[in-house]
């Protein structure tokens, strides 16, 4: 699989030379023996001898903030999954706390410095890093090997580094990979009002964006449109009860060894996980062979307090758009008690959206209270086929909701 994914002898050098004065923060090894395990969230594979290949089109891991601020970097020591002519590089797009930073073109072994600016890191005490990897592939269908694991990077190394001054003027960073063509078809049927001109534009729309459930509709909305946040309920079932009563809680005892099942799904294919202490439940996106159910419940130890710290932290900025649909028609009051309970936090903004009716036209977004938005949508995916959503209806009440809060926010302001 790898013979012919580094065709040099190793990285350059040189590369390295230009932090020789630099002070190192930490460094992830990234091998069997390593110590990744305390800074991956999701999308990695299994240890192997000296590295990690990534998983999917999308990695993701944490770190704690520097306590000195100052200018830092990123050492990346990668090795790509290339073949040939069929498979000649991988992207790779950097986000740190929400925010693009860089992106690079991966064709051999090489160390990489992703310079993030001190501004980005002080986001949040918990920094968490996303890589975006579009060109992912299974080495079985690219150069025969029986390997079906969706691999684009291979991670040896990662060192934060303290740099002396900034590495270079920083470009305007190309937007992440969006997977919707036509993206804004919604806008050609004059249901609603110019969307984003571009698969990135929307990918970053959607971005800001966040659901708490009830299902996973929206987040394959989002997945769909080339955005792939991570979100603590993003992917499950939370019951407004159970949502309301882990909100009042602050997800307080979420995540302890003892209140996490993990089983497989009734299809036998994929596990799923069970949050005991509140009642959630929600896709692994793991298959049955690819880990063992202990790994699983390893990986949600580690992953859900931090997922609920960071959902904690966006409901205090106020700067995201929550979303919530439930599984039957829900009662403004049982709504208002929602969004009361999320401005607890801070200045939130919560997008509920319904079924139109005759008094509410599909496609439309109103004011219901202050931090409280209704959208109406023609249909919701059917039950036994949540791919089958809207995404025109879903772009165009997402533009919408966007819309309507600028323009509530001017008058406040």
């Amino acid at each position: 699989m790898r013979e012919d994914n580094h065709p040099g002898e190793g990285p350059e050098p040189a590369k390295v030379n230009e932090r020789e004065t630099a002070t190192v923060a930490f460094i992830i090894d990234f091998g069997a023996l390593g110590n990744s395990a305390d800074y991956k969230l999701a999308g990695w594979q299994e240890p192997e001898a000296g590295f990690t290949w990534t998983l999917g089109t999308q990695s993701s891991f944490k770190f704690p903030r520097p306590e000195q601020a100052g200018c830092y970097a990123l050492e990346l020591h990668v090795s790509p999954f290339v073949w040939k002519d069929r498979l000649a590089a991988q992207r790779l797009f950097v986000s740190v706390n929400g925010e693009e930073v860089e992106n690079f073109t991966v064709e051999r072994e090489d160390i990489i410095l992703c310079e993030i600016p001190w501004p980005v890191l002080e986001l949040r005490s918990a920094c968490m890093v996303e890589f975006a990897l579009p060109d992912s592939a299974q080495p079985v269908q690219i150069n025969g090997v029986p390997d079906s694991r969706s691999i684009a990077l291979a991670f040896h190394e990662l060192r934060l580094v303290r740099l002396p001054e900034p590495l270079h003027e920083r470009p305007e960073a190309t937007p992440w990979p969006a997977s919707v063509s036509g993206a804004n078809q919604a806008s050609q049927s004059g249901r609603y009002p110019a969307l984003p001109p571009s698969g990135e534009a929307l990918a970053g729309m959607m971005m800001r964006f966040e659901s708490l459930g009830e299902d996973c509709e929206f987040g394959l909305v989002q997945r769909r449109c080339g955005a792939e946040p991570l979100g603590l309920l993003r992917f499950s079932s939370s019951p407004l009860p159970k949502l309301i009563a882990a909100m009042e809680a602050k997800f307080e005892g979420l995540g302890k060894p003892d209140m996490i099942k993990v089983e497989l799904a009734s299809n036998g294919r994929e596990y799923m996980v069970l949050d005991k202490r509140f009642g959630l439940y929600y896709h692994a996106w793991v298959m049955a062979g690819e880990k063992s159910p202990e790994e699983v419940h390893a990986r949600e130890c580690r992953r859900l307090p931090f997922l609920a710290g960071k959902l904690l932290e966006d409901l205090q900025s106020g700067e995201k758009l929550f979303v919530y649909r439930g599984m039957k028609p829900l009662a403004e009051s049982d709504m208002l008690k929602l969004a009361a309970t999320m401005r607890t936090f801070g200045p939130t903004t919560l997008l509920w959206v319904e079924v139109a009716d005759a008094d509410h036209e599909s496609g439309s977004v109103e004011e219901v209270s202050a931090g409280l938005l209704r959208g109406n949508i023609e249909r919701f995916a059917p039950p036994n086929n949540a791919h089958d959503f809207d995404l025109d209806a879903w772009i165009g009440i997402c533009h919408n909701a966007e819309a309507l809060r600028r323009t509530l926010k001017s008058f406040v302001g």
